[in-house]
């Protein structure tokens, strides 16, 4: 019997702390953007994912027909992406609250991650 509670405990705990460590990201604090470098897969996307690309919002049924869940969505749409000028992008000018836009996604959204985006836009925009 303490064999048997032995496994189950190991197996228990193993199970816990894969869940801890599986890098699913649930909250935009999570997504730290770099000085340089940035990349549209590990920073840029995680960050549309979490905060914009819900139902109703920018990701299935999107709203004003902007769709954030892709590198071609982001780049399709006019205007949202200027390569190498984040200050004339829409994208970067609703996150920091020059562009009017429901706040909903706002609260989330650090310095951080909008530096980050216009550094990504600043460096080229790549799908990287």
């Amino acid at each position: 019997m303490i064999v048997f509670l032995r496994v189950v405990l190991i197996v228990a705990s193993c199970a816990w702390l894969s869940s801890c460590a599986d890098g699913v990201i649930t909250d935009p604090r999570q997504i730290v953007f770099p000085e340089s470098n940035v990349s549209f897969g590990q920073h840029v996307l995680p960050l549309m994912n979490v905060s914009c690309n819900f139902s109703g919002c920018h990701g299935t049924a999107p709203a004003r027909n902007i769709r954030l869940s892709s590198y071609t969505d982001i780049l399709s749409t006019a205007g949202l992406v200027l390569s190498g000028r984040p200050q004339q992008s829409t994208l970067t000018l609703v996150m920091d609250g020059s562009i009017p836009h429901p706040p909903s996604f706002q609260a989330s959204i650090t310095s951080n991650h909008i530096d980050g985006m216009k550094t990504w836009i600043r460096e080229g925009a790549r799908s990287n």
